[in-house]
């Protein structure tokens, strides 16, 4: 039995294609959102791809040479219109010459990629998920035959293609030092399928600090249409509903953007739209995009939640609207003590599509010592603010980043007007 990968782009260039034993491990997962007790109409299709390359077969790092066929090209690649973010992957089990399994995803983005090198087996082993694109589900194709109804239904159905593939084993130096990667965990946690505000009487008896945490995550889940995001802050409450009854040590970043000012101006008489109108706020929760993360330092896990808020457009016409936080992620490793976190952004305003908020920052988060450091890149609009707290601790400033001009939307467009930012600090 073999497992082939291959994922096409547009025209005019090379598909990545691997096969001949280099595909370890293949799985399909298929997540209704909590809140539906029937079919969903926001399905997530997810495809998990674990696989070793050999080191003689990887392309060299050179000036002039053109990587983009490589999936680890890919993954770095932001969204950008054409640019072949949105991929056509296939994926295929062969047994005897016979396909037993065809999976394809039409317009196919990578939502994790993490790589590493072993060095005694002279490979490099990898592991990516990719998601369709959620308005082109329906294009999803199994096989040679349409999706059928009893697919789509299946909540939280997982096919694993390669039970007793080989996972991947941390590679270890001379000098003996651990590195290990995580994925999100899969198992899920969404044991209460009604709304997030409607909890039971447990919830009373956790510590205050989580009840707060789980108060602040229902004010968001309220305010949310979209029933994904929806998912997402309730898979995270009862991440922190277990980490209150197990009494773990843990910690909680709230990183988010926001619009100063009450009224927002992208062109004269074009385009008119509300702000957040509030100042620096740990609490606040009129926001454009949030990223909420929680770590748990004693199993090392990492549950997070993507944001978006709804724009109002005011004139030329009324008109509301909330992003997609498809362009949002945050990714999460463990070496030598150290938890780092990659938080990156691409969300733009779903009236006025110009106007995208991006960045892309580093944080390194060290537990024992109790310190952290972050570094990266922002736009110079709008304002910026990231907080930590720990248990039984209360938030501590990450940063504060006003705007370079208070109706500085121009600074959106890429290159123009980004900022550096980086410090570090104790919590």
């Amino acid at each position: 039995m073999s497992i082939l990968l291959r994922v096409e782009r547009e025209p005019g260039h090379p598909p990545i294609e691997l096969g001949d034993g280099k595909i370890t491990g293949y799985s399909y997962t298929n997540t209704s959102p909590a809140d539906f007790l029937a079919k969903a109409y926001n399905v997530v299709h997810s495809i998990q791809i674990r696989g070793e390359i050999p080191l003689r077969l990887l392309p060299p790092v050179e000036k002039d040479a053109d990587n983009s066929n490589t999936l680890y090209a890919w993954a770095l690649t932001e969204y950008r219109p054409d640019n072949g973010y949105y991929r056509t992957v296939t994926l295929r089990i062969v047994r005897q010459e016979k396909t037993i399994r065809e999976v394809k995803f039409t317009h196919a983005y990578v939502h994790v990629y993490q790589e590493q090198v072993n060095g005694l087996k002279g490979v490099l082993e990898f592991e990516l998920v990719v998601r369709q694109k959620k308005d082109q589900l329906d294009n999803i194709r199994f096989g040679l035959v349409e999706a059928q109804p009893n697919v789509v239904e299946n909540k939280g159905k997982r096919v694993t293609a390669a039970a007793h593939a080989p996972k991947i084993e941390n590679w270890e130096s001379n000098n003996r030092s651990k590195s290990k990667l995580f994925l999100y965990p899969v198992d899920n946690l969404l044991k209460y399928v009604e709304p997030l505000d409607k909890t039971d009487e447990e919830d009373k008896k956790l510590p205050l600090q989580i009840q707060d945490e789980i108060n602040w995550c229902k004010q968001l889940w309220e305010q949310q249409e979209l029933q994904n995001i929806k998912k997402e802050i309730h898979t995270v409450a009862n991440f922190l509903r277990e980490i209150g009854k197990s009494g773990d040590d843990y910690a909680v970043l709230r990183l988010k953007t926001f619009i100063p000012s009450e009224t927002l101006y992208l062109l004269d008489n074009v385009f008119e739209g509300t702000g957040d109108g509030r100042d620096f706020n740990v609490d606040a929760t009129s926001n454009r995009t949030v990223q909420y993360s929680v770590i748990n330092f004693s199993n090392k896990q990492m549950y997070n939640f993507n944001y978006t808020g709804k724009s109002h457009q005011t004139h030329p016409y009324k008109k509301e609207k909330t992003v997609n936080n498809d362009g949002m992620y945050v990714s999460y490793s463990l070496e030598e003590g150290i938890f780092k976190l990659t938080a990156s952004l691409s969300s733009g305003n779903p009236i006025a599509p110009i106007a995208k908020i991006d960045y892309n920052i580093n944080i390194n988060i060290d537990p024992d010592n109790k310190t952290y450091k972050y570094e990266g890149t922002t736009d110079g609009f709008p304002a910026y603010e990231c907080y930590i707290r720990r248990k039984d601790g209360k938030y501590k400033r990450m940063f504060n980043t006003p705007p370079l001009t208070p109706m500085g939307a121009e600074y959106l467009v890429d290159g123009y007007g980004d900022m550096k930012i980086q410090g570090e600090g104790s919590f």
